[in-house]
């Protein structure tokens, strides 16, 4: 005779319901928005406009490192410095933060 080392040994446990599963990677830039047409139109004067009168620009800038579009990526790195730059001239924290968040990921 079978040993039974648990009870109920044979049936099936219940299935348990997991939440879904969440996408870990970085939400993408939308080219539709005001800064994507900007950096499409590659609008210096604008983007630094821009830059001067939204606080969370350089964060902005920043999730279009990650867009798909090459050329698109390209003017967004070179928007970030134009953006640093007008932030730097009024606060130079945001832009030390930057910098230190770039470093640390190219440690990752």
């Amino acid at each position: 005779m079978k040993e039974q080392w648990f009870a109920g040994e044979g049936t099936r446990a219940p299935k348990v319901s997991r939440a879904p599963k969440v996408s870990r990677a970085p939400k993408v830039a939308r080219a539709d928005t005001e800064l994507g047409r900007l950096l499409q139109a590659r609008d210096r004067a604008g983007i630094q406009a821009w830059a001067g009168q939204n606080p969370r620009a350089l964060s902005s800038l920043s999730s279009f490192l990650f867009e798909t579009d090459e050329l698109l990526r390209w003017r967004a790195i070179e928007a970030l410095g134009l953006a640093a730059a007008v932030i730097a001239e009024s606060d130079l924290e945001p832009v030390r933060n930057l910098v230190r968040r770039l470093l640390f990921s190219l440690n990752e």
